[in-house]
């Protein structure tokens, strides 16, 4: 070290990061990566979806390891409080700041934020698969209002995550400027510079107890294969047994009745494709009911009438119901659903020869098509056109 305690040139190497670190660090940049990629397109969302998984299986294991991995890996050897931040900041900026051999304190408290934020992404973004999309456990907790309050923060957060990445890269390129070291590279090999700066404390945080690294390691990557392996598409025993709670109405006589007597006939349309207006309408006009007479006695049509009320388009929360109703004029009363402008426009790249396979039948089959039709769902990662 010269007079102006600058680091000299040396040969000698000294382990700094362990390999569950390093492989922490570069499988996030991956998966973080495809998350970012697959957010393009709304056809991708399961892919999307897979690499959240994906960060949650790392996020967890950064917590654990940050508390009992090896030397540098450990919060408490380089998170500091915030004196000793802003005292290294006024270094950095007079490029007198001394090199550090782990995280310094502005790259720690840069590791805390960028942890926070995917943390902040990843749960917002399972609010939203929620309310917006109904996948997943949480779907019969959140609201279509909630899950959309959800995806704004999403995204928020996303552009800090973005704006996070670009200081952390270009941090790391001014600092191995400024030592002469390759912090790239090191992260990498694990290996940094040894020099007469690293004193014997700073040695000691060395990663050296291999049982451990291999004990815990092994049992965070069976977490996150089994994170990533967890299947929350529109098919998933998950996804189903969430679909079908109350929410949904399925187990209700009402519904049941409703789905008996209409769903007889043709496919039982959920309330929620209507708006009540039309609903009060067709119920009291059954004898001329699209040219055929669908009379019921005055019971069955009160609790069926009961029934679409409480899940009319007003009442029932989805982002189907709520385009469909933004798009009808409040002097309407549309009583044909294939005729309502946001449902033509969802199908109008839908060839006729499709309406018209076996499999399919008509256009009025939603269920050929929509998973969930019965109950209310009708979210694109539900839908799956038969051959």
């Amino acid at each position: 070290m010269n007079e102006n305690g600058k680091i000299g040139d040396s040969s000698k190497k000294i382990k700094v990061w362990d390999w569950p670190t390093r492989l922490f660090h570069w499988l996030l940049v991956l998966v973080v990566s495809g998350a970012w990629i697959s957010s393009f397109r709304e056809s991708w969302l399961m892919e999307h979806v897979w690499f959240g998984h994906a960060v949650i299986g790392l996020l967890v294991f950064r917590i654990v390891w940050g508390w009992i991995g090896n030397g540098f890996a450990r919060f408490r050897e380089f998170v500091t409080g915030p004196q000793i931040v802003w005292e290294y900041a006024k270094l950095r900026l007079s490029n007198e700041a001394p090199r550090v051999l782990g995280h310094n304190p502005l790259a720690a408290w840069m590791m805390v934020a960028l942890l926070l934020v995917l943390l902040g992404i990843t749960l917002t973004g399972a609010v939203t698969l929620a309310g917006e999309e109904w996948i997943g456990p949480l779907t019969q907790y959140f609201s279509l209002s909630e899950g959309r309050f959800a995806k704004s923060i999403h995204v928020w957060l996303s552009y800090a995550l973005l704006s996070l990445i670009t200081l952390h890269i270009l941090a790391a390129v001014i600092d191995s400027v400024s030592h002469r070291e390759n912090l790239i590279k090191a992260m990498i090999s694990g290996f940094k510079r040894d020099t007469l700066e690293n004193n014997d404390d700073a040695k000691n945080l060395v990663p050296n107890n291999k049982v451990q690294s291999w004990f815990l390691s092994g049992f965070v990557l069976a977490a996150f294969a089994l994170t990533v392996g967890i299947s929350l598409d529109y098919k998933s025993p998950v996804t189903q047994a969430a679909l079908t709670e109350a929410r949904l109405s399925r187990a209700s006589p009402e519904h049941q009745l409703y789905m008996s007597e209409c769903g007889s006939c043709h496919f039982g349309f959920h309330p929620s494709l209507l708006p009540h207006r039309s609903w009060v309408k067709m119920m009291s006009s059954l004898e001329n009911h699209f040219g055929e007479d669908a009379w019921l006695d005055p019971e069955t049509t009160a609790e069926i009438t009961v029934y679409l009320g409480k899940n009319d388009a007003e009442h029932f929360q989805s982002e189907a119901s709520f385009n469909l109703l933004v798009n009808v004029p409040e002097d309407e009363i549309p009583m044909r659903i294939t005729e309502m402008t946001y449902f033509r426009s969802k199908h109008e790249d839908i060839s006729q020869n499709t309406f018209m396979r076996k499999s399919v039948r008509s256009v009025l089959n939603c269920g050929a098509c929509h998973a969930y039709a019965e109950f209310g769902s009708f979210e694109d990662a539900h839908i799956r056109i038969p051959e």
